[in-house]
C-alpha cells in the first residue's frame, strides 16, 4: 500500500533524514514535499518544531503560486493552521506562525483542505477557501472544551479521506476502548 508521512512534535528529523526512501523529500530544515495523487495536489508540511521556518514558508508560497485555481489542494500538517475555538491546545501548543501559513493558503484561489492532528481530537471548520479537518489520535484524545489539558480516554480514532470527482469526503471512525 503506498503511503506518505509527515513529522509530528514528538519526532526528530535526524531519525528520518538518512532513510533511503525519504532522502529526496528531506531538506535541511525539514521533511516537506508535494505529490500529485490522482485528484488534485497534495502538500506535506513539517511542523515538528512547532513552526514553519522561512525556507518552508517560501517553498509553500512557491507551491501555491505554481498551481492553477481550478486545482484542489490537499495539505497535511501535524499542527492545525486555524484556531480550534481557543481550546487548551490552541493556547498552550499552537503552530507558532499559523497566521503566516494561513495567509499563504488564502492566496490560493482554489479550495484548500487541511488535514492535521496534534490536538488529539476531532474538529472541522471552514474559513474562506480553507477547510480544516482535525484528526483524532490512535492513542488517546484531549478534550477541546476544557481550560486545561484533560485526557478523554474512552475512544481512539482515525480519519478516512475519500476523493469523489472534485469533492473531498471525510469522516472519523471511532473505536471505543475500556
Amino acid at each position: 500500500m503506498p503511503f506518505e508521512i509527515i513529522l509530528g512534535n514528538h519526532d526528530k528529523l535526524e531519525n528520518y533524514a538518512n532513510q533511503a526512501w525519504l532522502k529526496s523529500k528531506v531538506k535541511p530544515s525539514g521533511l516537506f514535499y508535494a505529490a500529485s495523487m490522482g485528484w488534485g495536489d497534495w502538500i506535506y508540511l513539517d511542523s515538528h518544531t512547532g513552526i514553519l521556518d522561512p525556507e518552508q514558508l517560501q517553498w509553500l508560497r512557491e507551491q501555491i503560486q505554481s498551481r492553477d485555481a481550478s486545482d484542489n489542494l490537499i495539505v497535511f500538517i501535524h499542527h492545525p493552521v486555524l484556531d480550534c475555538g481557543q481550546s487548551a491546545m490552541d493556547r498552550m501548543s499552537p503552530l507558532r506562525n499559523r497566521e503566516q501559513v494561513e495567509q499563504i493558503l488564502v492566496e490560493f484561489k482554489g479550495r484548500v483542505n487541511v488535514f492535521c492532528g496534534h490536538y488529539h481530537n476531532t474538529h472541522s471548520q471552514t474559513k474562506g477557501n480553507i477547510t480544516q479537518h482535525l484528526t483524532p489520535s490512535t492513542l488517546m484524545q484531549i478534550r477541546l472544551d476544557k481550560e486545561e489539558i484533560e485526557l478523554e480516554t474512552k475512544a481512539i480514532g482515525y480519519r478516512v479521506i475519500e476523493m469523489d470527482g472534485d469533492q473531498v469526503n471525510t469522516w472519523v471512525e471511532s473505536v471505543e476502548i475500556d
